[in-house]
Protein backbone atom coordinates (compact mmCIF):
# COMPACT_ATOMS: atom_id res chain seq x y z
CA UNK A 1 0.00 0.00 0.00
CA UNK A 2 1.26 3.38 -0.79
CA UNK A 3 2.15 6.37 1.69
CA UNK A 4 0.02 9.29 1.19
CA UNK A 5 3.21 11.48 -0.05
CA UNK A 6 3.92 8.22 -3.06
CA UNK A 7 0.33 8.83 -3.66
CA UNK A 8 0.26 12.23 -4.63
CA UNK A 9 3.81 12.88 -5.91
CA UNK A 10 3.04 9.58 -8.32
CA UNK A 11 0.16 11.62 -9.31
CA UNK A 12 1.79 15.03 -10.03
CA UNK A 13 4.36 13.22 -11.65
CA UNK A 14 1.80 11.75 -14.15
CA UNK A 15 0.28 14.68 -14.71
CA UNK A 16 3.41 16.26 -15.38
CA UNK A 17 4.74 13.79 -17.80
CA UNK A 18 1.52 13.74 -19.83
CA UNK A 19 1.94 17.41 -20.59
CA UNK A 20 5.86 17.43 -20.73
CA UNK A 21 5.37 15.46 -24.20
CA UNK A 22 2.44 18.06 -25.24
CA UNK A 23 3.70 20.14 -28.53
CA UNK A 24 1.79 23.48 -26.42
CA UNK A 25 1.39 23.25 -23.14
CA UNK A 26 3.97 23.42 -20.43
CA UNK A 27 3.33 22.40 -17.34
CA UNK A 28 4.47 24.58 -14.36
CA UNK A 29 4.02 22.03 -10.90
CA UNK A 30 6.08 22.36 -8.14
CA UNK A 31 6.21 19.18 -5.62
CA UNK A 32 5.82 20.08 -1.95
CA UNK A 33 5.81 23.72 -2.73
CA UNK A 34 1.82 24.51 -3.43
CA UNK A 35 -0.74 27.21 -2.14
CA UNK A 36 -3.66 26.12 -0.30
CA UNK A 37 -5.99 25.70 -3.93
CA UNK A 38 -3.06 25.19 -6.50
CA UNK A 39 -0.96 22.39 -7.17
CA UNK A 40 0.57 24.75 -10.61
CA UNK A 41 -0.19 25.83 -14.09
CA UNK A 42 -0.34 25.08 -17.47
CA UNK A 43 0.60 27.23 -19.44
CA UNK A 44 -0.71 27.77 -23.13
CA UNK A 45 1.14 28.29 -26.32
CA UNK A 46 0.40 29.15 -30.16
CA UNK A 47 3.40 27.58 -31.54
CA UNK A 48 6.15 26.00 -30.22
CA UNK A 49 6.29 25.75 -26.25
CA UNK A 50 8.28 27.52 -23.84
CA UNK A 51 8.78 30.78 -26.27
CA UNK A 52 7.64 33.55 -24.85
CA UNK A 53 5.91 35.50 -27.91
CA UNK A 54 3.85 32.40 -28.64
CA UNK A 55 2.47 32.29 -24.70
CA UNK A 56 -1.40 32.40 -24.83
CA UNK A 57 -2.22 32.16 -21.19
CA UNK A 58 -2.16 30.01 -18.10
CA UNK A 59 -4.50 27.72 -16.92
CA UNK A 60 -4.58 26.59 -13.10
CA UNK A 61 -4.94 23.54 -12.01
CA UNK A 62 -5.33 20.68 -9.01
CA UNK A 63 -4.20 17.65 -9.05
CA UNK A 64 -5.32 14.65 -6.65
CA UNK A 65 -4.11 11.17 -6.52
CA UNK A 66 -6.22 7.72 -5.53
CA UNK A 67 -4.92 5.01 -4.67
CA UNK A 68 -6.66 2.01 -6.77
CA UNK A 69 -6.33 -1.91 -7.44
CA UNK A 70 -8.13 -1.80 -10.81
CA UNK A 71 -8.55 1.31 -13.09
CA UNK A 72 -12.06 2.70 -13.47
CA UNK A 73 -14.32 3.65 -16.56
CA UNK A 74 -15.38 6.68 -15.16
CA UNK A 75 -14.28 8.17 -11.59
CA UNK A 76 -15.80 11.04 -9.15
CA UNK A 77 -14.14 13.38 -6.42
CA UNK A 78 -15.15 15.54 -3.90
CA UNK A 79 -14.47 19.00 -4.65
CA UNK A 80 -14.21 21.17 -1.22
CA UNK A 81 -16.67 23.93 -1.78
CA UNK A 82 -14.41 26.87 -0.47
CA UNK A 83 -11.74 25.47 -2.97
CA UNK A 84 -14.89 26.06 -5.95
CA UNK A 85 -15.26 30.06 -4.26
CA UNK A 86 -11.50 30.65 -4.08
CA UNK A 87 -11.65 29.28 -8.22
CA UNK A 88 -15.34 31.46 -8.99
CA UNK A 89 -13.30 33.96 -10.89
CA UNK A 90 -9.90 31.71 -12.78
CA UNK A 91 -11.74 28.79 -13.36
CA UNK A 92 -10.00 25.20 -12.66
CA UNK A 93 -9.05 22.06 -14.30
CA UNK A 94 -9.08 19.54 -12.15
CA UNK A 95 -7.14 16.13 -12.03
CA UNK A 96 -7.55 13.02 -10.32
CA UNK A 97 -5.03 10.07 -10.84
CA UNK A 98 -5.65 7.01 -10.68
CA UNK A 99 -2.19 5.18 -8.93
CA UNK A 100 -1.91 1.48 -8.91
CA UNK A 101 1.57 -0.15 -6.50
CA UNK A 102 3.76 -0.53 -9.16
CA UNK A 103 3.39 2.92 -10.49
CA UNK A 104 0.69 2.56 -13.24
CA UNK A 105 -1.27 5.60 -13.40
CA UNK A 106 -4.60 6.26 -15.70
CA UNK A 107 -5.31 10.69 -15.29
CA UNK A 108 -8.81 11.83 -15.04
CA UNK A 109 -9.81 15.31 -15.39
CA UNK A 110 -12.15 17.62 -14.94
CA UNK A 111 -12.73 21.45 -16.29
CA UNK A 112 -15.11 24.45 -14.72
CA UNK A 113 -15.39 27.75 -16.25
CA UNK A 114 -16.38 30.48 -13.99
CA UNK A 115 -20.53 30.32 -15.04
CA UNK A 116 -20.48 27.15 -14.38
CA UNK A 117 -18.65 27.25 -10.97
CA UNK A 118 -21.48 30.47 -10.37
CA UNK A 119 -24.42 28.07 -11.64
CA UNK A 120 -23.07 24.73 -8.84
CA UNK A 121 -22.30 27.19 -6.24
CA UNK A 122 -26.02 28.71 -6.54
CA UNK A 123 -26.94 24.84 -6.07
CA UNK A 124 -25.43 24.10 -3.37
CA UNK A 125 -26.64 24.26 0.11
CA UNK A 126 -24.43 26.87 2.38
CA UNK A 127 -23.64 24.05 5.17
CA UNK A 128 -22.32 21.89 2.58
CA UNK A 129 -18.25 21.44 2.48
CA UNK A 130 -17.90 19.24 -0.51
CA UNK A 131 -19.15 18.23 -3.77
CA UNK A 132 -18.85 14.98 -5.68
CA UNK A 133 -18.33 15.87 -9.05
CA UNK A 134 -17.74 13.13 -11.83
CA UNK A 135 -14.51 13.35 -14.03
CA UNK A 136 -13.73 11.87 -17.53
CA UNK A 137 -10.52 9.89 -18.42
CA UNK A 138 -7.82 12.11 -19.87
CA UNK A 139 -7.47 11.52 -23.83
CA UNK A 140 -4.25 9.71 -25.63
CA UNK A 141 -4.89 11.66 -28.18
CA UNK A 142 -2.79 15.06 -27.16
CA UNK A 143 -3.29 17.58 -30.30
CA UNK A 144 -6.61 17.05 -29.01
CA UNK A 145 -6.41 17.94 -25.58
CA UNK A 146 -4.04 20.81 -26.79
CA UNK A 147 -7.64 21.94 -28.81
CA UNK A 148 -9.70 21.67 -26.04
CA UNK A 149 -7.27 23.44 -23.44
CA UNK A 150 -6.95 26.47 -25.32
CA UNK A 151 -10.65 26.89 -26.19
CA UNK A 152 -11.50 26.33 -22.38
CA UNK A 153 -8.49 29.08 -21.50
CA UNK A 154 -10.37 31.71 -23.92
CA UNK A 155 -13.83 31.01 -22.32
CA UNK A 156 -12.38 31.57 -18.71
CA UNK A 157 -11.22 35.05 -19.78
CA UNK A 158 -14.91 35.72 -21.50
CA UNK A 159 -16.56 34.59 -18.35
CA UNK A 160 -14.16 36.40 -15.58
CA UNK A 161 -15.91 39.50 -15.23
CA UNK A 162 -19.09 37.53 -15.10
CA UNK A 163 -18.56 35.59 -12.13
CA UNK A 164 -20.34 37.38 -9.94
CA UNK A 165 -22.83 39.18 -12.01
CA UNK A 166 -26.58 37.81 -12.54
CA UNK A 167 -26.97 34.90 -14.87
CA UNK A 168 -27.80 36.87 -18.45
CA UNK A 169 -30.65 34.58 -20.13
CA UNK A 170 -32.46 34.07 -23.59
CA UNK A 171 -34.86 36.14 -22.76
CA UNK A 172 -33.41 39.02 -21.59
CA UNK A 173 -31.82 39.77 -25.38
CA UNK A 174 -36.03 41.02 -25.57
CA UNK A 175 -34.59 45.05 -24.79
CA UNK A 176 -31.06 44.26 -27.17
CA UNK A 177 -30.60 45.04 -30.57
CA UNK A 178 -27.51 44.83 -33.18
CA UNK A 179 -26.00 41.41 -31.84
CA UNK A 180 -25.18 37.96 -33.14
CA UNK A 181 -24.67 34.60 -31.32
CA UNK A 182 -21.04 33.16 -31.01
CA UNK A 183 -19.80 29.39 -29.77
CA UNK A 184 -17.39 27.15 -30.14
CA UNK A 185 -17.26 23.70 -31.83
CA UNK A 186 -14.60 21.18 -31.54
CA UNK A 187 -14.47 18.07 -33.85
CA UNK A 188 -12.35 15.20 -35.11
CA UNK A 189 -11.59 15.72 -39.06
CA UNK A 190 -13.18 12.01 -39.90
CA UNK A 191 -16.50 12.72 -37.91
CA UNK A 192 -16.71 17.03 -38.26
CA UNK A 193 -19.75 17.16 -40.10
CA UNK A 194 -21.32 14.04 -38.20
CA UNK A 195 -20.20 15.30 -34.76
CA UNK A 196 -21.10 19.25 -35.93
CA UNK A 197 -24.71 18.27 -37.08
CA UNK A 198 -25.27 15.66 -34.50
CA UNK A 199 -25.43 18.10 -31.58
CA UNK A 200 -22.25 19.29 -29.45
CA UNK A 201 -22.46 21.50 -26.11
CA UNK A 202 -20.77 24.87 -26.03
CA UNK A 203 -20.99 28.12 -24.21
CA UNK A 204 -23.05 30.31 -25.61
CA UNK A 205 -22.32 34.20 -25.82
CA UNK A 206 -24.39 37.16 -27.12
CA UNK A 207 -21.68 39.71 -28.71
CA UNK A 208 -23.39 43.32 -29.39
CA UNK A 209 -22.66 45.82 -31.51
CA UNK A 210 -19.72 47.20 -29.26
CA UNK A 211 -18.22 44.03 -29.32
CA UNK A 212 -19.09 42.63 -25.66
CA UNK A 213 -19.38 39.44 -25.68
CA UNK A 214 -22.03 38.16 -23.02
CA UNK A 215 -21.91 34.06 -21.08
CA UNK A 216 -25.69 33.12 -21.46
CA UNK A 217 -26.71 30.92 -18.43
CA UNK A 218 -24.81 28.97 -15.81
CA UNK A 219 -22.88 26.60 -17.77
CA UNK A 220 -22.54 24.84 -21.47
CA UNK A 221 -25.50 24.80 -24.19
CA UNK A 222 -26.69 22.20 -25.78
CA UNK A 223 -25.93 23.30 -29.26
CA UNK A 224 -28.23 21.54 -32.64
CA UNK A 225 -27.95 22.51 -35.46
CA UNK A 226 -30.57 20.94 -38.04
CA UNK A 227 -28.38 21.75 -41.23
CA UNK A 228 -24.94 23.68 -42.43
CA UNK A 229 -25.58 25.74 -45.34
CA UNK A 230 -22.44 27.07 -47.82
CA UNK A 231 -23.04 29.11 -50.54
CA UNK A 232 -20.26 28.09 -53.00
CA UNK A 233 -18.96 30.57 -55.86
CA UNK A 234 -17.88 27.88 -58.22
CA UNK A 235 -18.41 25.95 -61.49
CA UNK A 236 -20.34 23.03 -61.91
CA UNK A 237 -19.47 20.93 -64.63
CA UNK A 238 -21.33 17.75 -66.61
CA UNK A 239 -18.07 16.90 -69.05
CA UNK A 240 -16.54 19.54 -70.00
CA UNK A 241 -19.53 21.91 -70.11
CA UNK A 242 -20.54 24.50 -66.90
CA UNK A 243 -23.90 24.03 -66.20
CA UNK A 244 -23.94 26.56 -63.04
CA UNK A 245 -21.29 29.05 -62.09
CA UNK A 246 -22.44 28.66 -58.11
CA UNK A 247 -24.72 26.31 -55.98
CA UNK A 248 -26.16 25.95 -52.56
CA UNK A 249 -24.26 22.63 -50.38
CA UNK A 250 -26.37 21.82 -47.68
CA UNK A 251 -25.59 18.88 -44.52
CA UNK A 252 -27.60 17.54 -42.64
CA UNK A 253 -27.34 14.46 -40.58
CA UNK A 254 -29.31 12.41 -43.25
CA UNK A 255 -28.11 14.22 -46.47
CA UNK A 256 -26.12 16.52 -48.50
CA UNK A 257 -28.01 18.65 -51.71
CA UNK A 258 -26.43 20.70 -53.89
CA UNK A 259 -28.94 23.09 -54.99
CA UNK A 260 -28.54 24.95 -58.55
CA UNK A 261 -30.97 27.39 -58.38
CA UNK A 262 -33.64 27.81 -60.84
CA UNK A 263 -32.84 24.49 -62.07
CA UNK A 264 -33.04 21.92 -59.67
CA UNK A 265 -31.71 20.11 -56.02
CA UNK A 266 -29.67 17.31 -56.00
CA UNK A 267 -29.90 15.29 -52.78
CA UNK A 268 -27.60 12.16 -51.67
CA UNK A 269 -28.01 10.48 -48.19
CA UNK A 270 -24.77 10.39 -45.83
CA UNK A 271 -23.28 7.38 -46.01
CA UNK A 272 -19.91 5.83 -45.80
CA UNK A 273 -18.00 6.50 -49.15
CA UNK A 274 -17.58 3.05 -50.04
CA UNK A 275 -21.28 2.05 -50.26
CA UNK A 276 -23.85 3.01 -52.58
CA UNK A 277 -26.22 5.95 -51.89
CA UNK A 278 -29.01 6.81 -53.14
CA UNK A 279 -29.88 10.20 -54.76
CA UNK A 280 -33.05 12.19 -55.94
CA UNK A 281 -33.21 14.93 -58.02
CA UNK A 282 -35.96 17.88 -57.48
CA UNK A 283 -36.58 20.17 -60.72
CA UNK A 284 -36.71 23.45 -58.91
CA UNK A 285 -37.72 25.92 -62.05
CA UNK A 286 -40.95 27.92 -62.06
CA UNK A 287 -41.15 29.60 -65.66
CA UNK A 288 -41.61 27.51 -68.63
CA UNK A 289 -37.85 28.48 -70.12
CA UNK A 290 -36.33 27.69 -66.47
CA UNK A 291 -37.93 24.52 -66.96
CA UNK A 292 -36.90 23.56 -70.31
CA UNK A 293 -33.41 24.54 -68.91
CA UNK A 294 -34.21 22.53 -65.86
CA UNK A 295 -34.60 19.36 -67.97
CA UNK A 296 -32.10 19.67 -70.85
CA UNK A 297 -29.23 19.75 -67.85
CA UNK A 298 -30.97 16.87 -66.31
CA UNK A 299 -30.92 14.73 -69.11
CA UNK A 300 -27.20 15.77 -69.94
CA UNK A 301 -26.70 14.22 -66.63
CA UNK A 302 -28.53 11.48 -66.75
CA UNK A 303 -26.50 10.63 -70.31
CA UNK A 304 -23.15 11.09 -68.92
CA UNK A 305 -23.65 9.75 -65.66
CA UNK A 306 -21.83 12.66 -63.38
CA UNK A 307 -21.89 15.86 -62.20
CA UNK A 308 -18.73 17.89 -60.89
CA UNK A 309 -19.26 20.46 -58.52
CA UNK A 310 -15.72 22.03 -58.11
CA UNK A 311 -13.53 19.29 -57.09
CA UNK A 312 -16.44 17.07 -55.72
CA UNK A 313 -17.74 14.53 -58.53
CA UNK A 314 -21.52 13.08 -57.48
CA UNK A 315 -21.96 9.75 -59.70
CA UNK A 316 -25.22 8.80 -60.76
CA UNK A 317 -26.30 5.57 -61.81
CA UNK A 318 -29.87 5.68 -62.85
CA UNK A 319 -31.81 2.21 -62.71
CA UNK A 320 -33.78 2.61 -65.85
CA UNK A 321 -31.78 4.74 -67.72
CA UNK A 322 -33.96 4.36 -70.97
CA UNK A 323 -37.22 4.88 -69.42
CA UNK A 324 -36.16 7.99 -67.64
CA UNK A 325 -34.70 9.41 -70.72
CA UNK A 326 -38.00 8.71 -72.66
CA UNK A 327 -40.08 10.01 -69.50
CA UNK A 328 -37.86 13.85 -69.93
CA UNK A 329 -37.97 13.74 -73.35
CA UNK A 330 -41.05 13.25 -73.55
CA UNK A 331 -41.66 16.70 -70.32
CA UNK A 332 -39.44 18.71 -72.85
CA UNK A 333 -41.11 18.43 -75.64
CA UNK A 334 -44.57 19.18 -73.88
CA UNK A 335 -42.38 22.44 -72.53
CA UNK A 336 -41.27 23.37 -76.15
CA UNK A 337 -45.46 23.27 -76.66
CA UNK A 338 -45.57 25.72 -73.99
CA UNK A 339 -42.96 27.77 -74.82
CA UNK A 340 -44.27 28.29 -78.56
CA UNK A 341 -48.24 29.03 -77.18
CA UNK A 342 -47.04 31.63 -74.44
CA UNK A 343 -44.67 33.61 -77.01
CA UNK A 344 -47.26 33.52 -79.71
CA UNK A 345 -50.00 34.71 -77.08
CA UNK A 346 -47.83 37.05 -75.64
CA UNK A 347 -47.98 35.82 -71.92
CA UNK A 348 -45.65 37.36 -69.78
CA UNK A 349 -47.16 35.67 -66.82
CA UNK A 350 -45.39 32.26 -66.13
CA UNK A 351 -47.01 29.08 -65.84
CA UNK A 352 -47.54 27.87 -62.42
CA UNK A 353 -46.33 24.71 -62.87
CA UNK A 354 -47.42 23.16 -59.22
CA UNK A 355 -51.22 23.74 -60.20
CA UNK A 356 -50.81 22.49 -63.81
CA UNK A 357 -52.99 19.65 -64.81
CA UNK A 358 -52.99 16.54 -67.37
CA UNK A 359 -56.21 19.08 -68.61
CA UNK A 360 -53.55 22.00 -68.98
CA UNK A 361 -51.42 20.09 -70.85
CA UNK A 362 -53.86 19.18 -72.95
CA UNK A 363 -55.36 22.44 -73.71
CA UNK A 364 -51.58 23.72 -74.43
CA UNK A 365 -51.38 21.21 -77.17
CA UNK A 366 -55.10 22.63 -78.86
CA UNK A 367 -53.59 25.75 -78.65
CA UNK A 368 -50.36 24.97 -80.60
CA UNK A 369 -52.12 22.94 -82.95
CA UNK A 370 -54.84 25.99 -83.78
CA UNK A 371 -52.10 28.81 -82.99
CA UNK A 372 -48.79 27.26 -84.35
CA UNK A 373 -49.89 24.94 -86.98
CA UNK A 374 -53.13 26.96 -88.67
CA UNK A 375 -55.09 23.78 -87.54
CA UNK A 376 -59.11 24.22 -86.92
CA UNK A 377 -59.91 21.98 -83.60
CA UNK A 378 -63.13 21.15 -81.95
CA UNK A 379 -65.07 23.19 -79.10
CA UNK A 380 -67.27 21.86 -76.62
CA UNK A 381 -69.13 25.20 -76.38
CA UNK A 382 -67.73 27.38 -79.33
CA UNK A 383 -68.58 31.43 -79.15
CA UNK A 384 -67.15 33.74 -81.12
CA UNK A 385 -65.13 35.40 -78.45
CA UNK A 386 -64.25 32.92 -75.26
CA UNK A 387 -62.29 32.72 -71.94
CA UNK A 388 -59.84 29.63 -71.48
CA UNK A 389 -58.18 29.27 -68.44
CA UNK A 390 -54.79 26.89 -67.77
CA UNK A 391 -53.42 26.54 -64.85
CA UNK A 392 -53.11 30.47 -63.23
CA UNK A 393 -53.43 31.84 -66.66
CA UNK A 394 -56.48 33.49 -68.60
CA UNK A 395 -56.67 33.61 -72.27
CA UNK A 396 -58.91 36.29 -74.32
CA UNK A 397 -59.33 34.22 -77.73
CA UNK A 398 -61.86 34.34 -80.28
CA UNK A 399 -63.10 31.71 -83.27
CA UNK A 400 -65.00 31.10 -86.13
CA UNK A 401 -66.45 27.70 -87.52
CA UNK A 402 -64.76 25.92 -90.78
CA UNK A 403 -68.06 24.83 -91.47
CA UNK A 404 -67.71 21.37 -90.53
CA UNK A 405 -68.07 21.49 -86.33
CA UNK A 406 -64.26 22.81 -86.29
CA UNK A 407 -63.48 26.31 -85.58
CA UNK A 408 -60.20 28.39 -86.33
CA UNK A 409 -58.68 29.62 -82.81
CA UNK A 410 -56.88 33.54 -82.70
CA UNK A 411 -55.84 35.79 -80.34
CA UNK A 412 -58.47 38.24 -79.58
CA UNK A 413 -55.98 40.72 -79.34
CA UNK A 414 -54.22 40.57 -82.55
CA UNK A 415 -57.68 39.65 -84.48
CA UNK A 416 -59.47 42.37 -87.49
CA UNK A 417 -62.66 41.97 -84.71
CA UNK A 418 -63.80 45.35 -83.91
CA UNK A 419 -65.51 46.72 -81.30
CA UNK A 420 -68.15 49.41 -81.79
CA UNK A 421 -69.09 51.95 -79.59
CA UNK A 422 -73.32 53.24 -79.76
CA UNK A 423 -73.81 56.83 -78.81
CA UNK A 424 -76.90 59.24 -79.68
CA UNK A 425 -75.08 60.41 -83.19
CA UNK A 426 -73.26 57.73 -85.09
CA UNK A 427 -71.37 54.39 -84.27
CA UNK A 428 -67.22 54.46 -83.94
CA UNK A 429 -64.81 52.00 -83.77
CA UNK A 430 -62.85 51.42 -80.70
CA UNK A 431 -59.57 49.00 -79.89
CA UNK A 432 -60.88 45.91 -78.12
CA UNK A 433 -58.81 46.79 -75.43
CA UNK A 434 -62.17 49.04 -74.17
CA UNK A 435 -64.18 45.94 -73.86
CA UNK A 436 -61.59 45.04 -70.95
CA UNK A 437 -62.62 47.27 -68.36
CA UNK A 438 -61.17 46.55 -64.96
CA UNK A 439 -62.03 43.19 -65.03
CA UNK A 440 -60.12 42.72 -68.07
CA UNK A 441 -57.06 44.08 -66.95
CA UNK A 442 -56.96 42.06 -63.58
CA UNK A 443 -58.02 38.52 -65.18
CA UNK A 444 -56.48 38.26 -69.01
CA UNK A 445 -52.56 37.45 -69.86
CA UNK A 446 -52.33 37.74 -73.05
CA UNK A 447 -52.77 41.85 -73.14
CA UNK A 448 -50.20 42.61 -75.61
CA UNK A 449 -49.35 45.86 -73.35
CA UNK A 450 -46.59 47.37 -76.15
CA UNK A 451 -49.29 47.58 -78.42
CA UNK A 452 -52.32 49.52 -76.68
CA UNK A 453 -51.30 53.25 -77.45
CA UNK A 454 -50.58 52.21 -81.01
CA UNK A 455 -53.59 50.69 -81.14
CA UNK A 456 -55.62 53.59 -80.09
CA UNK A 457 -53.78 55.85 -82.43
CA UNK A 458 -55.01 54.11 -85.25
CA UNK A 459 -58.53 54.53 -84.07
CA UNK A 460 -57.74 58.19 -83.07
CA UNK A 461 -56.92 58.68 -87.13
CA UNK A 462 -60.20 57.58 -88.21
CA UNK A 463 -62.62 59.12 -85.39
CA UNK A 464 -61.32 61.58 -82.95
CA UNK A 465 -63.82 60.63 -80.55
CA UNK A 466 -61.85 57.59 -79.68
CA UNK A 467 -60.13 60.17 -77.32
CA UNK A 468 -63.09 60.37 -75.28
CA UNK A 469 -63.46 56.45 -75.04
CA UNK A 470 -59.34 56.08 -74.34
CA UNK A 471 -59.45 58.55 -71.24
CA UNK A 472 -62.74 56.12 -69.86
CA UNK A 473 -60.37 52.98 -70.54
CA UNK A 474 -57.74 54.68 -68.74
CA UNK A 475 -59.90 54.89 -65.44
CA UNK A 476 -60.26 51.27 -65.77
CA UNK A 477 -56.65 50.17 -65.92
CA UNK A 478 -55.57 52.58 -63.06
CA UNK A 479 -58.80 50.59 -60.91
CA UNK A 480 -57.27 47.12 -62.33
CA UNK A 481 -53.45 48.35 -61.34
CA UNK A 482 -54.83 49.44 -57.89
CA UNK A 483 -56.31 45.71 -57.36
CA UNK A 484 -53.62 44.07 -59.04
CA UNK A 485 -51.25 45.78 -56.52
CA UNK A 486 -53.15 44.95 -54.09
CA UNK A 487 -53.64 41.35 -54.64
CA UNK A 488 -49.68 40.87 -54.98
CA UNK A 489 -49.43 40.26 -58.42
CA UNK A 490 -46.25 42.70 -59.24
CA UNK A 491 -45.40 42.13 -62.72
CA UNK A 492 -48.87 42.23 -64.26
CA UNK A 493 -49.61 45.55 -62.14
CA UNK A 494 -46.12 46.56 -63.59
CA UNK A 495 -47.35 46.19 -66.90
CA UNK A 496 -50.55 48.36 -66.44
CA UNK A 497 -49.13 51.33 -64.73
CA UNK A 498 -46.78 51.57 -67.26
CA UNK A 499 -49.39 51.19 -70.68
CA UNK A 500 -51.74 53.40 -68.39
CA UNK A 501 -48.69 56.52 -67.72
CA UNK A 502 -47.92 56.22 -72.31
CA UNK A 503 -51.80 56.34 -72.63
CA UNK A 504 -51.90 59.17 -70.28
CA UNK A 505 -49.53 60.78 -71.80
CA UNK A 506 -50.69 60.28 -75.30
CA UNK A 507 -54.03 61.72 -74.30
CA UNK A 508 -52.34 64.57 -73.00
CA UNK A 509 -50.67 65.16 -76.29
CA UNK A 510 -53.95 64.73 -78.87
CA UNK A 511 -56.57 66.63 -76.58
CA UNK A 512 -57.60 69.61 -78.11
CA UNK A 513 -60.69 70.70 -76.02
CA UNK A 514 -58.99 73.12 -73.32
CA UNK A 515 -61.36 71.78 -70.47
CA UNK A 516 -60.05 68.37 -70.36
CA UNK A 517 -56.48 69.38 -70.21
CA UNK A 518 -56.37 69.55 -66.41
CA UNK A 519 -58.32 66.33 -66.27
CA UNK A 520 -55.13 64.51 -68.33
CA UNK A 521 -52.66 66.44 -66.14
CA UNK A 522 -54.57 64.92 -62.55
CA UNK A 523 -54.50 61.76 -64.51
CA UNK A 524 -50.82 61.43 -64.80
CA UNK A 525 -49.44 62.46 -62.13
CA UNK A 526 -51.83 60.42 -59.65
CA UNK A 527 -50.23 57.89 -62.16
CA UNK A 528 -46.61 59.19 -60.78
CA UNK A 529 -48.62 59.16 -57.18
CA UNK A 530 -48.08 55.77 -57.42
CA UNK A 531 -45.38 55.03 -58.22
CA UNK A 532 -42.70 57.51 -56.30
CA UNK A 533 -43.33 60.74 -54.56
CA UNK A 534 -43.46 63.98 -56.99
CA UNK A 535 -40.77 66.33 -57.81
CA UNK A 536 -41.07 70.01 -56.99
CA UNK A 537 -42.24 70.81 -60.34
CA UNK A 538 -44.99 68.82 -60.17
CA UNK A 539 -46.10 69.85 -56.44
CA UNK A 540 -45.90 73.60 -58.86
CA UNK A 541 -48.18 71.80 -61.18
CA UNK A 542 -50.57 70.40 -58.45
CA UNK A 543 -50.67 73.50 -56.76
CA UNK A 544 -51.94 75.22 -60.02
CA UNK A 545 -54.91 72.71 -60.63
CA UNK A 546 -55.88 72.88 -56.97
CA UNK A 547 -57.03 76.59 -58.46
CA UNK A 548 -58.64 75.28 -61.07
CA UNK A 549 -62.62 76.10 -61.94
CA UNK A 550 -63.73 72.87 -61.74
CA UNK A 551 -64.23 71.48 -58.32
CA UNK A 552 -63.36 67.64 -58.89
CA UNK A 553 -60.16 69.34 -60.50
CA UNK A 554 -59.53 70.94 -57.38
CA UNK A 555 -60.81 67.91 -54.74
CA UNK A 556 -58.32 65.89 -56.67
CA UNK A 557 -55.08 68.19 -56.50
CA UNK A 558 -56.01 68.17 -53.00
CA UNK A 559 -55.65 64.52 -52.37
CA UNK A 560 -52.58 64.09 -54.18
CA UNK A 561 -51.08 66.90 -52.09
CA UNK A 562 -51.78 64.80 -49.33
CA UNK A 563 -54.13 68.06 -47.94
CA UNK A 564 -57.16 65.73 -47.14
CA UNK A 565 -59.04 67.75 -45.09
CA UNK A 566 -59.03 70.52 -48.02
CA UNK A 567 -60.40 67.56 -50.38
CA UNK A 568 -62.79 65.99 -47.79
CA UNK A 569 -64.32 69.71 -47.75
CA UNK A 570 -64.63 70.14 -51.24
CA UNK A 571 -66.03 66.86 -52.04
CA UNK A 572 -68.73 67.34 -49.30
CA UNK A 573 -70.13 70.55 -51.09
CA UNK A 574 -70.59 67.92 -53.81
CA UNK A 575 -74.41 67.11 -55.20
CA UNK A 576 -74.92 63.54 -54.15
CA UNK A 577 -74.57 62.19 -57.60
CA UNK A 578 -71.20 64.18 -58.49
CA UNK A 579 -70.11 62.86 -54.98
CA UNK A 580 -70.92 59.00 -56.15
CA UNK A 581 -69.16 59.35 -59.34
CA UNK A 582 -66.37 61.54 -57.76
CA UNK A 583 -65.36 58.62 -55.23
CA UNK A 584 -65.73 55.82 -58.12
CA UNK A 585 -63.15 57.57 -59.70
CA UNK A 586 -59.68 55.63 -59.19
CA UNK A 587 -58.28 58.68 -57.45
CA UNK A 588 -60.93 57.99 -54.94
CA UNK A 589 -58.23 55.55 -53.16
CA UNK A 590 -56.65 58.35 -52.01
CA UNK A 591 -59.37 59.42 -49.62
CA UNK A 592 -59.57 55.72 -48.64
CA UNK A 593 -55.81 55.68 -48.04
CA UNK A 594 -53.63 58.40 -48.44
CA UNK A 595 -50.15 57.12 -49.48
CA UNK A 596 -51.21 54.13 -50.28
CA UNK A 597 -50.03 53.02 -53.59
CA UNK A 598 -46.18 55.01 -53.38
CA UNK A 599 -43.65 52.31 -53.91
Amino acid sequence: MLSKKDIEELATGAVKRYFNTCNLISPQIQENDKTPDWDGELNLYESKKDIRKNYIGSLRIQVKGKEVSKFKNKETFPIETIFLKNAKNEGFVFFVVEVMSNGDNKIFYKKMAPIEIRGLLASINKQQKTKNMPFEALSRDKSWIEVELKAFLSDCIKQKSFASKTPFSIEDIKNVHDYQWEFSFQGKKDNLLKDFLGGFKSFLYLKTKEGVEIPIGNGLMNIVLPELTINKEENVYIGKDIVATNYILTYTKESVSYRLESLFLLKSEQRAPSTKRISTLEILANTTDEQIKAYEVYKQLIEYGSMKFGDTEITINASNKKVLLSTINKQLSNLNIHKAVLDILNIKTPINYKTFTGKDNFSMRQLYKALIEHKAIGLTNPQNMFKISIANINVLLVCQSDNREKFYIDNAFTSSIEVIQNNDVTPFRVPIFSFLEQKGYVLFDNIPYDRIVEVYNECYIKDSRVLIQANLDLLHMLKAYDELKMSDNLEKSKFTIEVAQSLAQWLLKHERDNSMIAIHQLNILQIIKRQRTFTKNEVNLLLQLSQNNSDMVKAGAFLLLDKLDVAQFVIQQFPEDMKARFMDFPIAIFVKAPNCCNN
